[in-house]
């Protein structure tokens, strides 16, 4: 499907970058962090790190940063091209008709994951806004190649900054895990064929067109496959490095931390300090 898989491919970047980062960017010096948005310091109250080990966990994420930004930008660039490629295998009409395909795609995909969020309906349209504005841009940066690398870069430490302030900090630590399972949906090639022949379908594509498609698709997930294992390494080799830096015990407690995530759980740092209430 045209719209779901321009989503997903978005959420799969989203998945694999937040997945892996339980700092988050460095904000501008100019720029405090907003309260509640710096993890280094949840990092910090969670794990009891000392001042040189939040600057040697600092150096990693800042690190791998720029590594996963540069794979996320050739990602992009593929998925960009992809839809083009795509958009000259339709009918003038067919395109005329392909926006709001894309729209109801978007906005089921957010309702699904504003349920599993826990999203009011005010956090809904501002994600909603966001995400709208900046996959915009996302493109036109993509259709400039090695020249839009660098502002690239940029939008995208705006963009999940943009997203970070809507959320909660229970919703921020659900959302990784919540990605990766759309992401994880969407590669099943059982769920992607009933996806494309439905859009299919709702575009009245022929046979040759269907064909046409098939062909594109395959030949892009050939060349987005590389990056995006790329990707998912660079995430578990920062996990690596970040684990070296640590005491036994506070990488018993940053894998439980990990654990949680994956399970939607946000505890406060000091939950285990306090009884239950009765």
């Amino acid at each position: 499907m045209i719209g779901h898989r321009m989503v997903a491919t978005a959420l799969a970047i989203a998945a694999l970058a937040a997945g892996g980062r339980l700092v988050a960017d460095e904000p501008k010096p100019a720029e405090p962090p907003a309260k509640g948005h710096d993890r280094l310091e949840a990092m910090t109250a969670r794990l009891g790190l000392d001042d040189q080990q939040k600057g040697q966990v600092r150096a990693i994420h800042t690190d791998f940063d720029k590594k996963t930004a540069d794979l996320e930008h050739q990602v992009w660039t593929l998925h960009h091209e992809e839809h083009q490629a795509m958009s000259k295998v339709l009918t003038d009409d067919q395109r005329a008709k392909l926006p709001g395909l894309l729209k109801a795609a978007r906005d089921k995909e957010l309702d699904e994951i504003a349920t599993k969020l826990g999203l009011s309906d005010e956090q809904k349209k501002k994600l909603e806004a966001v995400r709208e504005d900046h996959e915009k841009k996302f493109h036109e940066l993509a259709a400039k190649g090695e020249e839009g690398r660098a502002p690239f870069h940029e939008l995208r430490r705006v963009f999940h900054e943009a997203i970070g302030k809507e959320l909660t900090d229970d919703q921020r630590a659900k959302l990784p895990g919540i990605l990766r399972e759309e992401y994880t949906e969407w590669r099943n090639p059982e769920k992607r064929r009933e996806h494309l022949k439905a859009v299919g379908d709702e575009l009245g594509l022929n046979d040759d067109q269907r064909a046409q498609l098939k062909k594109i698709h395959e030949e892009f997930d050939q060349k987005t496959k590389e990056p995006l294992a790329q990707l998912k390494q660079a995430r578990e080799d920062e996990h690596a490095a970040v684990n070296k830096v640590l005491t036994d015990d506070q990488r018993q407690k940053l894998e439980q931390w990990r654990k949680d995530r994956e399970s939607g759980v946000n505890k406060p740092a000091d939950a285990e300090k306090k009884p239950a209430d009765k």
